[in-house]
């Protein structure tokens, strides 16, 4: 009798511990193949998450080509108070790029887009003088170097949102050095009465890289993109951003960045007022890319 009791004890706890073992089987997954430890459902699910957006990555060969209007309006420095004989005038410029881009082929996802191109802008200064307009014509030709960052919304199968910031390096390809331009003004002397001249004005021009120095121009850059999957094949996609980009820092090397600078004088050649263009390299336009 005492062991049947002890018998009846045993399979009671026997079963038990199986029903427990198989209520913790319900919260576990197969072993990982790193060791021995168990995954909860959620984890598994984690897992299995990450290795599908793995497989569904996918790096694109992207063309593309922007057009912008470089905004001037804003980088004239003027020290004296007074009417402007520099005035910079806003123009289009046209972008020519190839790149890569990485993202997840159907999901929302993080984005990485990198790209090389040659960019070009046809800038404008006129010199607005009390009794001429004169204008000058300088063409920019840079290389650049662009890389944006940011996170793709999944709108429907085919179409998405994407907001992008990230930086493009400019490096001139060519500059314009000039001798300075010098205005002289005739007067009268007082004491002598023989007419006379003096040093009106000067104009110093630097344009583009003058000195063959790797002269980078640092833009931070943010775009705001839209693109639709399937237009041209299954798996590329067609995609139009605005973009915006600006100097950071206020860089006064003109070895390679665009600048001009204006100075009046007296008749003794003292400053009486000093203006300068310094290029911020400010431009907002669209950008048109094919994912191959």
């Amino acid at each position: 009798m005492k062991q049947l009791v002890l018998f009846f004890l045993f399979f009671t706890l026997a079963i038990q511990a199986e029903a427990q073992r198989r209520k913790q089987e319900k919260y576990r997954t197969r072993p990982v193949e790193m060791g021995e430890k168990y995954l909860t459902p959620h984890q598994a699910k984690l897992v299995q998450w990450r290795k599908k957006q793995t497989q569904n990555t996918k790096v694109y060969f992207t063309p593309e080509i922007s057009s912008f209007y470089n905004i001037n309006n804003g980088d004239l420095y003027q020290v004296d108070a007074g009417k402007n004989v520099l005035d910079p005038k806003s123009s289009m410029g046209l972008a020519l790029g190839l790149g890569i881009r990485i993202e997840n082929r159907f999901a929302s996802s993080p984005f990485l887009a990198a790209s090389v191109g040659f960019r070009f802008v046809a800038q404008r200064l006129d010199f607005k003088y009390e009794s001429e307009l004169v204008t000058e014509r300088y063409n920019n030709n840079y290389l650049y170097f662009k890389i944006i960052g940011g996170f793709k919304f999944k709108l429907t199968a085919s179409q998405a949102l994407d907001l992008g910031i990230g930086f493009q390096n400019l490096q001139s390809i060519k500059g314009r050095n000039e001798d300075p331009h010098l205005s002289y003004t005739a007067y009268t002397d007082a004491a002598t009465g023989e007419e006379l001249r003096y040093l009106q004005s000067a104009s110093i021009v630097h344009w583009g890289s003058t000195n063959g120095s790797l002269g980078l121009i640092f833009c931070p850059t943010a775009q705001l993109g839209y693109s639709i999957r399937g237009l041209l094949a299954k798996e590329s996609y067609v995609r139009i951003a605005l973009e915006f980009s600006t100097k950071v820092g206020n860089n006064q090397n003109p070895n390679y960045n665009n600048q001009t600078k204006y100075l009046e004088f007296d008749r003794n050649r003292n400053i009486i007022r000093t203006e300068k263009f310094n290029d911020r390299h400010t431009a907002i336009g669209l950008n048109l890319s094919v994912g191959i």
